[in-house]
């Protein structure tokens, strides 16, 4: 016979048959053999601490007594449960027989039933969520992109608007005659002068006419930039001058370049410099072509230029024709990098790391494909930022009572931002677009619909699989459950007379009712085994006390801690010696030693934690849902010793017989292995610098390997490192004090001065600490050890690094090929040239 411990409930397995003994009942009889097997109290096999084995012999004939009187109860709780008179008590059976609702079965399915159906609505919760929310913010996503399409269309027709004015006068022999002799179909022929230009302007070039069509400025040029004649008028007001920028061109000028060509045609932006004091924060929008005559037949005789003024009604009048917001930023603007930097909640780093990688929008009057390129950035922002809705310009809509009013622009809108070229061929323009978010706020409601109708119908669904399981499983089997307590309330009918319980249907429960009726067969047979299953529960006796010593000995030969506290007050109630002999002071007698085990367990922590914390963290630690606890013990001599806490909670019987729940502490010494960890890392490092050190000297001291390396410096615009390094070596070759000095002086000009020619890359504590102590320095052989250190740890980690992956492609090409080319060797010998004459000065 063989005695099973689980957590509820002892069992006795008999040979052919099982017997089931009340747990409650069996419980007095593990009190009985707890109080014979002396210290088997706790849950992992005993105390174990060393005052217990120092008084062993003290204690064996008190517990040679106990032993005999446990055995003897023991053993008669055996012969009163194996009596089949008292094997069904009929008042123990009722008490089992009243369940709470809690622990019913129809309670736990139809919970179950209610979760799967929680589970199956939040889930699908989950998957909508995320089907809307990428289907709709891709939708969104390229309904953005189009609006900024569409911002780059209008701005087209803007300038689409200037040409065409552009080619009204610019391809008209009254214009080409300001610059060349014109010859009539009459034959005269007339030759250009300072009045035939006046008499040009005020006939045809005048404020009240650029202010009807919009324009701000007219400007003639010769083919080599000198500026004939210019007019800038701005609502109707003359001004007098044009931005500085456009007062004289040079032939390589944007506006003046291959304006020979009768071909050509220029539009771009310019932004004024702030000496424009009329316009400084406005965009200047330029068109230009080649003078010609009416016929284009003749070549071209100037340049001839419009521009426009991107000012606020400008702006205004865009944003009504796309019905978007619209944003003109100069990216040169410190300002306006803040404002973009405020709105796209990127840093301005990365935003120039964007448009650096992104190509520019250059307008082309002729051609309009260049608008259907995409936006560079597209992010979300949001509108109650003052910050970020600076330059920002919003359409109005216009009702039938109130006029013209703002259209809805508050809250979070979408953008997307495109970057345009100026005049000097610079990312300077950024232009932002935004609109509302309306797209996205109807997905979520339809999100919502189409989420309530699939809550609805897994509703309906879950009823109908409740009723169907209720009808059809549940009421079978409490009506099973009733016909087994009947038979359990008269078990003497079951034994005596054979009665079973009646038969079902052949499916899973008429099959359980089946194995019910074997087993009430079996129970028959098991009561003729009892009396010999008597010796061999006698002889399971024994046995237990012979296992409890052994776990004594072996919890006492570990090396880690093992210790059982009382998971009410914390106090300690056992322990293994490792425990005591290196936490605990040591322990004189008994009485002193009942005074150390009732401390409490927190004293012996480090960080000292309230016993509630304490008994908390342990808690959780055996529930599951806290980890390994990683502390410190401080030990009998005030050190601290780390250790990795578990724990297990167990019921366990104390003096008196009482049973109470205890936590059992395994704490694992980490001291040596934090050690070990420690030293391995020591020894890590070392050796990688000692590999760094003799993979650079290799090549350092090796002369063709180095002149390599100061090649490869000088093309990375890198050579202060390698130079410092070779300065330094210098410096310590120089024997004289005074010598040094000079050195030192020159070695801090060179390097540690600010704007320096090779000032160094090194961090600003470095620059404290290290450079403040070699200028207050006087020639000390050891004085630029340290920062020499610094320096060839950055330039083998960088530079050198990038030279040996240069040297390995270099091996493989020569592999590859089967000898150089003439023009390559000249091209190495020129190098190599070059670099001696660029270090000459330095090396002597």
């Amino acid at each position: 016979m063989v005695v099973d411990n689980s957590d509820s409930r002892t069992s006795l397995r008999v040979n052919e048959s099982e017997l089931r003994v009340p747990s409650a009942e069996l419980l007095e009889m593990d009190s009985n053999m707890s109080s014979f097997s002396g210290s088997f109290d706790i849950a992992i096999g005993g105390g174990g601490n060393k005052q217990y084995e120092d008084n062993y012999d003290e204690r064996s004939t008190t517990r040679s007594h106990s032993n005999s009187t446990a055995k003897e109860k023991a053993i008669s709780v055996l012969q009163k449960k194996f009596d089949i008179k008292n094997l069904f008590n009929n008042e123990e059976m009722e008490k089992r027989d009243k369940v709470g609702w809690l622990n019913s079965i129809r309670f736990k399915t139809l919970t179950i039933l209610l979760l799967l159906f929680f589970v199956t609505v939040l889930a699908c919760l989950v998957i909508l969520i995320v089907a809307f929310h990428l289907s709709y913010t891709r939708v969104e996503y390229n309904s953005v992109v189009e609006a900024s399409v569409r911002v780059s269309r209008g701005i087209h027709e803007y300038y689409s608007g200037l040409y065409v004015k552009l080619l009204e006068y610019a391809p008209w022999d009254s214009t080409l005659n300001l610059f060349v002799n014109v010859t009539y179909e009459d034959g005269t022929t007339i030759e250009p002068s300072p009045e035939l230009v006046d008499q040009y302007f005020t006939n045809n070039i005048f404020c009240s006419y650029m202010s009807n069509v919009n324009l701000s400025l007219v400007a003639l040029y010769y083919l080599n930039g000198t500026k004939l004649r210019s007019m800038a008028c701005f609502n109707s007001t003359l001004e007098e001058s044009l931005p500085e920028e456009l007062e004289n061109l040079s032939p390589d000028h944007y506006l003046i370049k291959d304006m020979s060509v009768t071909s050509t045609r220029r539009a771009t932006y310019m932004k004024p410099s702030s000496n424009n004091v009329n316009h400084s924060n406005d965009m200047l929008m330029l068109v230009a072509m080649p003078v010609l005559s009416s016929d284009y037949s003749s070549e071209s005789g100037g340049v001839m230029v419009f521009g426009r003024y991107q000012n606020a009604d400008a702006i205004h009048a865009l944003t009504t024709k796309t019905q978007l917001c619209i944003s003109f930023y100069n990216y040169n603007s410190s300002s306006d990098q803040l404002v973009v930097e405020k709105s796209t909640s990127t840093s301005a780093k990365q935003f120039d790391s964007v448009v650096s990688s992104s190509e520019a929008l250059q307008v082309d009057v002729e051609d309009d494909s260049w608008v259907l390129q995409s936006a560079i950035y597209v992010s979300t922002f949001d509108s109650a930022d003052a910050v970020a809705t600076t330059n920002r310009y919003c359409y109005s809509t216009k009702t039938k009572n109130s006029g013209m009013t703002p259209e809805a622009i508050d809250g979070e809108r979408m953008s997307a931002y495109q970057i345009m070229s100026d005049i000097n061929g610079e990312k300077t323009i950024l232009v932002r677009t935004d609109m509302s978010r309306k797209i996205y706020t109807n997905g979520i409601n339809s999100f919502l619909i189409t989420w309530g109708v699939m809550t609805v119908m897994l509703i309906i669904l879950s009823v109908a699989v409740m009723a169907f399981i209720e009808l059809v499983v549940l009421r079978r089997m409490v009506r099973l459950t009733n016909s087994v307590v009947k038979i359990t309330n008269n078990w003497e009918t079951v034994v005596m007379n054979g009665s079973r319980i009646p038969k079902y249907t052949q499916d899973e429960i008429g099959r359980l009712a089946n194995r019910v009726n074997l087993m009430l067969g079996v129970l028959e047979k098991s009561y003729q085994h009892l009396q010999k299953d008597h010796e061999n529960a006698q002889s399971l006796l024994d046995r237990t006390s012979l296992e409890e010593q052994k776990y004594r000995q072996v919890l006492n030969a570990i090396s880690d801690f093992i210790i059982t506290i009382d998971s009410k007050d914390g106090k300690i109630l056992n322990y293994n010696t490792s425990f005591q002999a290196k936490i605990m002071t040591r322990v004189v007698n008994e009485a002193t030693e009942k005074k150390v085990t009732n401390k409490a367990i927190n004293e012996y922590f480090d960080s000292k934690p309230t016993m509630q914390e304490l008994l908390g963290r342990m808690e959780d630690i055996c529930s599951g849902t806290a980890k390994i606890w990683e502390t410190n013990f401080v030990s009998r001599y005030n050190a601290l010793i780390p250790i990795h806490v578990n724990c297990s909670k167990v019921k366990i019987v104390i003096d008196g017989g009482e049973i109470v729940d205890a936590f059992v502490l395994l704490a694992r010494n980490m001291a040596d292995q934090y050690e070990l960890q420690k030293t391995i890392k020591t020894q890590q490092e070392q050796f990688s610098e000692q590999r760094m050190n003799f993979e650079f000297d290799y090549y350092w001291k090796n002369k063709e390997m180095k002149e390599k390396l100061r090649i490869f410096c000088i093309n990375e615009k890198s050579y202060e490192n390698c130079l410092f390094l070779e300065e330094v070596e210098a410096y310590r070759k120089i024997k004289r004090t005074h010598n040094r000095v000079k050195k030192q002086q020159e070695i801090i000009a060179k390097f540690l001065t600010k704007d320096a020619k090779y000032e160094l890359n090194i961090s600003k504590e470095e620059e404290f600490t290290i450079v403040s102590k070699i200028r207050d320095g006087y020639g000390q052989i050891d004085l630029l050890d340290k920062l020499f250190s610094i320096v060839r740890g950055m330039f083998y980690r960088d530079t050198f690094q990038r030279f040996l992956k240069e040297l390995d492609q270099e091996n493989e090409s020569t592999t590859s090929s089967s000898g150089l080319d003439v023009d390559e060797t000249s091209d190495t010998i020129s190098s190599s040239t070059s670099f001696t004459d660029f270090t000459g000065p330095t090396d002597k």
